[in-house]
């Protein structure tokens, strides 16, 4: 979707591989649409309530049975008002095991939103790759690894049936197979991208001698690279006074006063697309090609393995909130962790993290009225700020990662045998 241009019905004079390109996202949304309709169809299709084995159905009913036998036993009801229900909060926020499954999930989301939300922009700086291309390859790495790794643990969980502190210490494993993922990333970069970036600042978007005559303050971020390896924000910013329009549709400009005339001299061997061999000092569209290749290979490699350790650890979450409160705050306890990673990770870490990357902003656009959109990031910064900030949230997360695993000693994720056996001895004893 996001190689074909965001309106079909026009024809864009950029290409994909321009920084201004936008790609038809919205069909994706139409995509997983019907997916969910066929999904949502097939949901519908279910009974009230599942069918359970014989065994487990007389183990119900003999419960069931044994609870109504008991006097002055009050059948346990979700709260009915509010004052209800800030009474459950203030027993729920007493529960040590639930607040620090909470806590460890806030900071574990708190550092990993900006992976999930910016790692297109992410590859984009740090690796030079195109916008339809990082999407893709973030879309398909979260995908895949994130659906075997929950998919796995949970079938894993079914058939070993750890205990509660074997689910709290593989929680503790996680997070530092997160440190150590996030700490790789930091000084993975690409030291050619980082020597480009470098070469461009704010001191471009100021007019020199060179280009005093063009009035470039306000055209729009079209970089063009020159013969030495220098990228220029637009032909404008490297003076150029001429371009030409090659048979591959590409552009060539020449006559560029801010690059000196000898390292203009490309010949048709250079550039075999120009239209008359005698044809020299020409620089191209586009930001320098820098090869990133092997660092990216890595990168994504760590990434892969980072993103399907993580998502292991999702279901034994699950569980622990689950088992470590009472059947009749089960649904509220939920409810009180989605509220809490809501206002604590969902919504300030976005905030935060696009502050950050602001930050790394060397070149901001101009309009009219102010400052316009980020025109080139310093990539060595953006690498370190988000990865080192993120690394404080991680290892804050396997801090409280290390209180739920104290606290879950004794705590009961399935049955024992002995139980199972004489369902009714705890409850009526």
């Amino acid at each position: 979707c996001l190689n074909m241009f965001i309106s079909p019905t026009l024809t864009p004079t950029i290409n994909k591989r321009d920084p201004r390109w936008l790609g038809a996202w919205w069909i994706g949304w139409l995509v997983l649409a019907v997916v969910l309709s066929v999904f949502a169809c097939i949901i519908a299709l279910f009974p009230k309530s599942l069918p359970q084995p014989p065994t487990q159905r007389m183990v119900t009913e003999e419960n069931v049975e044994a609870v109504k036998k008991i006097p002055d036993v009050k059948k346990a009801e979700m709260p009915t008002s509010i004052k209800d229900m800030l009474t459950a909060f203030r027993r729920l926020l007493k529960n040590r095991i639930l607040m620090c499954n909470n806590a460890a999930s806030i900071f574990f989301l708190m550092g990993f939103m900006p992976f999930w939300i910016f790692m297109p922009k992410y590859f984009e700086v740090v690796f030079r790759q195109s916008a339809s291309r990082s999407s893709f390859i973030t879309g398909v790495i979260t995908l895949a690894c994130g659906g075997v790794g929950i998919l796995g643990s949970g079938f894993l969980i079914s058939k070993i049936k750890p205990s509660a502190r074997a689910l709290a210490a593989w929680n503790i494993v996680i997070g530092l197979i997160s440190v150590g993922s996030i700490t790789t990333y930091a000084f993975l970069g690409c030291s050619l991208s980082d020597n480009q970036t470098a070469m461009i600042n704010s001191r471009q978007m100021e007019t020199t001698p060179c280009n005093q005559d063009c009035h470039c303050n306000f055209v729009k971020y079209s970089p063009v690279c020159s013969p030495d390896g220098r990228t220029f924000i637009s032909p404008c910013h490297a003076g150029c006074n001429d371009y030409r329009t090659l048979t591959n549709g590409s552009k060539v400009y020449s006559d560029c006063s801010c690059v000196p005339r000898p390292l203009f001299n490309r010949t048709q061997e250079d550039v075999p697309d120009l239209q008359d061999p005698d044809d020299s000092w020409v620089i191209r569209e586009g930001l320098c090609p820098v090869d990133c290749g092997n660092q990216l290979l890595i990168f994504l490699t760590v990434m892969s393995f980072s993103h399907l350790a993580g998502s292991t650890g999702r279901t034994s979450n699950f569980l622990l909130t689950l088992r470590c409160v009472d059947d009749s705050d089960k649904t509220i306890a939920m409810a009180l962790g989605l509220m809490l990673v809501t206002v604590f990770a969902f919504i300030p870490s976005p905030i935060l993290f696009g502050h950050i990357i602001d930050t790394t902003c060397l070149v901001w656009g101009k309009t009219c009225t102010g400052t316009g959109n980020c025109w080139i990031y310093d990539a060595e910064k953006f690498r370190y700020y988000v990865n080192f900030t993120a690394l404080g949230f991680i290892s804050m997360g396997c801090v409280f990662d290390v209180g739920l695993w104290y606290y879950v000693k004794g705590l009961k994720i399935f049955e024992d045998e002995d139980e199972s056996e004489n369902p009714t001895k705890e409850i009526t004893s």
